[in-house]
């Protein structure tokens, strides 16, 4: 089984770029400086918010891979116990 998200950072990416050349598209219209400086701010903290959610897809794909890993450890385990008991069963009948 393997994590259900691959990894996220190339959409981020490419929101993040999106963003940034509209911003500059913007900055070629807007005469106005205080309208342009408070979409500047907006696409800004748009930005922040997309590297924290970088962030916090990384460690959710980290946690599920962990997951996935005890998982199999687990899987493991319990054929060997298996085993162990049939042989077991076997042995005394």
């Amino acid at each position: 089984m393997s994590a259900p998200v691959e990894n996220t950072c190339p959409d981020i990416d490419r929101a993040i770029e999106h963003l940034k050349a509209a911003l500059s598209e913007i900055k070629d219209v807007i005469e106005d400086k205080q309208t342009f400086n408070s979409i500047e701010y907006e696409i800004d903290a748009a930005i922040d918010y997309f590297e924290d959610l970088r962030s916090s897809n990384d460690k959710l794909r980290s946690w599920g891979q962990d997951l996935e890993d005890e998982l199999q450890s687990a899987g493991e385990e319990i054929n060997s116990l298996e085993q162990k008991i049939e042989t077991i069963l076997k042995i005394s009948t």
